[in-house]
């Protein structure tokens, strides 16, 4: 019964499991009970999130999550499927153009994160969210070393917002993924740029920014809290 009391956040379990658990111990629940149950720890999560998710920053942080992965994934199939075609001038313009985009996509991303997340967020987060936005609008411009910055700074980001504005989970997903873009730019190099099919290894990045504004969208973020403080995001 532990694991469905696990779906309730964490403040909600400090104030209720004991009793909670006594009351599954002495009555156990039908499967309509189980049901009901999750339905609760839903609404319980939702009760301690923002009610007007819909409110400007947090609607700029929704969005541009989601175009900065769309953006990101299209670019990366885009540059993989040139490479097999004879004449792809044309492709391969669009895609620099598509790498810009995404780029300056990625730079609104992290800002907005940022912005929505303070007072919510650890406080390093504005901290990494600058890096990560520096970073990307260096690399969108044309300066591929200051990924790696990027990407560390986007790592920050994920462990700022983890279990804060964002739920542990995606958080812990988004920084796998960063690593996954780090062994695609790697593996590329190793084969001296010949096979660009390693780089489908850093697609999971955008489908994971699509996640992060599908998440904030639907769920709004928490109030603001003092830094240490849970909230209704943690597992």
């Amino acid at each position: 019964m532990s694991a469905l009391v696990r779906l309730y956040p964490r403040s909600w379990r400090a104030r209720y499991e004991d009793e909670f658990l006594g009351l599954l111990e002495a009555r156990p629940p039908t499967m309509r009970d189980r049901v009901d149950i999750v339905r609760g720890a839903i609404d319980a999560r939702r009760d301690q999130r923002s009610p007007n998710r819909w409110e400007r920053p947090v609607w700029a942080a929704a969005v541009s999550a989601i175009a900065a992965g769309g953006l990101w994934i299209a670019w990366l199939v885009l540059s993989v499927q040139a490479f097999k075609v004879a004449e792809a001038d044309p492709i391969f313009g669009f895609g620099r153009l598509l790498a810009t985009l995404a780029g300056l996509a990625a730079v609104a991303s992290h800002l907005s994160l940022g912005f929505a997340s303070v007072g919510r967020m650890r406080g390093w987060g504005g901290y990494a969210a600058a890096i990560a936005a520096v970073g990307f609008f260096i690399t969108a411009i044309g300066g591929g070393a200051a990924a790696l910055f990027a990407l560390l700074g986007s790592i920050g980001l994920a462990t700022a917002v983890a279990g804060r504005t964002v739920p542990s989970i995606v958080a812990v997903l988004w920084v796998v993924t960063v690593v996954g873009v780090f062994n695609a730019f790697a593996a590329l190099v190793r084969t001296q740029w010949t096979d660009p099919s390693v780089m489908y290894q850093a697609i999971p990045f955008g489908i994971v920014w699509v996640l992060v504004g599908l998440t904030i969208g639907l769920l709004g973020m928490p109030s603001a809290v003092a830094d240490g403080a849970s909230t209704g995001s943690e597992g």
